[in-house]
């Protein structure tokens, strides 16, 4: 197996070994959405029944129509901006945690897979070990169809 090849089957492995946290950590962002969008609603709710309140009030004139109109989208541009902006950014730290997780499960992965090598041919049975492991971890290879 050459080494690029080695490379690549220790960081699918290790992506494989963290897709349970990426579960885990699902479950939390999914919930701190549905957070979200609840204050979502309320503002939104909050803002539409002010605008009401004061166009009940007293006879509107055009002018104030359009302004309240433009009020509105404003408010929903804004809040679908903030939404949108705040998942991004739990996406990307997200993304960026498991990152860092696979490169440091790949780097410690060959780090012992090295450190096997130099105890010599007494770590060779643990050495193809390791090498069924991960490959039993990635599946059959894509190109061997």
């Amino acid at each position: 197996m050459s080494e690029t090849r080695k490379i690549a089957a220790i960081l699918v492995a290790d992506i494989v070994g963290y897709s349970r946290l990426a579960g885990a950590d699902e479950d939390r962002t999914l919930s701190r959405l549905r957070g979200l969008r609840s204050a979502f609603v309320f503002l939104m709710v909050a803002a539409l029944a002010g605008l009401f309140e004061a166009a009940i009030d007293r006879r509107p004139t055009q002018d104030d129509i359009n302004t309240t109109v433009r009020l509105v989208a404003n408010i929903f541009v804004v809040m679908t901006s903030l939404v949108l902006g705040l998942m991004l950014n739990s996406a990307k730290n997200t993304f960026e945690t498991d990152n860092r997780n696979v490169h440091a499960l790949a780097t410690d992965l060959i780090l012992l897979d090295r450190t096997m090598k130099a105890l010599g041919p007494q770590a060779d049975e643990a050495r193809r070990h390791l090498t069924e492991y991960v490959q039993w971890r990635l599946g059959p290879p894509n190109d061997a169809q």
